[in-house]
């Protein structure tokens, strides 16, 4: 039982094996199972289960709210669905307007954070667009949050703050070359032009070896080269 334990917590310092509930289960029933063997071990009765019932009740009503939380969060995701299409369909400011009204229910879920809060930024409500995604980023590790609150801050004149935002998304997925474009087209910003920062941000770009070649990383490379002609720092040869 000790080993089933550590095994979990080793696996949990690489992985979130409390998101899934076949692990939480295990990981309950192994803890009841080594209660239950301390349990044994005391000698007068009575302690037990002195012990045994306050641990009994406080399961049970856990488990209860757990059963009651799910439950709400089951119906409010079932609501969500049919007005997803609305977001991937390309009608902004209607799922803008429907994941609104959502949002009370499902700020606890990622993918509709994350959604909401690129609706809100495509459809110009910078302010609202940096509360929701920064929620966002309580509940996800994804650099893409990173930047798109660097482009909305950007898009809103907050130059500094979307330096910021996008050197964080650069530090946690350092072989992204996405954030570094972002970085190339922030610095050349009339106010906010930083010539050094720019030549740096724009030598990445164009030498970085991603993983994977594609058609977005040669379209990156062809604005950037053509970004440095205007600006005078580039001479293509």
């Amino acid at each position: 039982m000790s080993g089933c334990l550590v095994s979990l917590l080793v696996f949990a310092c690489f992985s979130y094996p409390l998101h899934i509930p076949a692990i939480v289960s295990v990981w309950l029933l192994t803890v009841m199972a080594l209660c239950g063997e301390g349990l044994v071990m005391i000698k007068r009765k009575r302690n037990a289960v002195a012990i045994l019932l306050p641990v009994v009740v406080a399961g049970l009503t856990a488990s209860v709210n757990m059963y009651g939380m799910y439950s709400a969060r089951t119906l409010a995701v079932r609501e969500w669905i049919p007005v997803r299409v609305l977001y991937h369909s390309g009608a902004i400011r209607a799922a803008v307007e429907e994941y609104g009204k959502l949002y009370d229910k499902m700020s606890w879920h990622k993918d509709f954070c994350f959604e909401y809060g690129r609706a809100l930024y495509k459809a110009g409500s910078y302010g609202k667009a940096e509360n929701v995604l920064l929620k966002a980023m309580t509940v996800s590790g994804d650099p893409m949050i990173l930047n798109i609150l660097g482009r909305s801050a950007q898009e809103s004149g907050e130059y500094g703050k979307a330096e910021m935002y996008l050197l964080r998304s650069t530090r946690r997925l350092p072989e992204r070359v996405y954030p570094h474009y972002l970085l190339v087209k922030l610095y050349a910003e009339p106010g906010y032009f930083d010539r050094v920062k720019l030549v740096r941000e724009a030598e990445y770009v164009l030498n970085a070896e991603p993983k994977v070649n594609s058609t977005a990383i040669k379209e990156m490379r062809q604005k950037v080269e053509k970004l440095l002609e205007n600006k005078k720092l580039w001479k293509n040869k």
